[in-house]
């Protein structure tokens, strides 16, 4: 008997999905990162990318549809699928570092920081930028090196570490424990074998902070995300100061809120 050929047919969402991811892994490959991808397919993003020491959370989204405004759009909420019905899941910005988009009538990727998304479920992308627009463009979004931490970026940490450093070793009144850089602890002094590495220093801040009142009045004016490109650092260091200070930031979706509320009124 003849054995009948089966054909396996794969569906228009997972074959673009698929696609997606690859075309990512292909524009980060030749941007020298080295990409790694999950095979359990339960982790809230797709891909990890690896550069000079920093690990990126990637999560790969596909679009087709180009609005009548001349815009691509991208919904990122997922939809997950259960017994009960579908269920939509917005996007976690803290568990995913990049949304990487790839848009595929154009053959193009864009890759964004989870800030420039953050209480959003939907973003537009356009070819151009548009006039008092504060997306940016699909050219300016295509290069992945803009994820990337920058030198301000790793000073910040470096200065955040030494300061907890220097918090913590003045808060040890034993000074029995104030051994010399490299000395082996033994289980008398701590119940475990520990090394003390040398700290690192650092002479002066790149950055000038901002005063509390200067940047608490700042934070509830403006974005995050701009008053960190006032500053020429990222948003995460305005985080840090904002926790140094004791400064409460805006709840999730603040903004997305007030500026529906200036649309209505207009």
């Amino acid at each position: 008997m003849k054995e009948k050929s089966r054909k396996i047919q794969m569906d228009n969402k997972t074959w673009l999905g698929s696609l997606g991811e690859s075309k990512v892994a292909a524009e980060l490959s030749r941007h020298r990162f080295h990409v790694f991808i999950q095979t359990t397919g339960k982790a809230p993003f797709d891909l990890v990318a690896y550069k000079n020491g920093h690990l990126y959370r990637v999560n790969v989204k596909t679009t087709q549809r180009l609005s009548k405004w001349g815009s691509w759009e991208v919904k990122i909420a997922s939809v997950r699928s259960n017994r009960t019905g579908n269920r939509i899941v917005p996007f976690d910005f803290a568990s995913c570092d990049v949304l990487a988009v790839y848009i595929e009538p154009l053959d193009k990727v864009c890759f964004l920081h989870s800030s420039e998304i953050a209480g959003k479920s939907y973003i537009a992308l356009r070819e151009k930028t548009v006039h008092q627009s504060k997306l940016l463009s699909i050219s300016e979004l295509a290069n992945p090196q803009r994820i990337c931490h920058s030198n301000k970026d790793i000073a910040e940490d470096l200065i955040e570490a030494n300061e907890l450093t220097v918090e913590s070793s003045n808060s040890v009144e034993d000074t029995s424990t104030k051994v010399l850089p490299n000395r082996q602890r033994t289980d008398k002094d701590s119940g475990v074998t520990l090394i003390e590495k040398d700290r690192v220093f650092l002479k002066s801040r790149k950055v000038e902070r901002p005063s509390k009142e200067d940047l608490e009045k700042m934070i509830w004016e403006t974005s995050v995300l701009e008053v960190s490109h006032k500053f020429g650092v990222s948003d995460v260091a305005i985080a840090k100061w904002c926790k140094k200070y004791g400064i409460s930031r805006p709840p999730r979706g603040y903004w997305a809120k007030k500026n529906q509320s200036k649309n209505s009124t207009v």
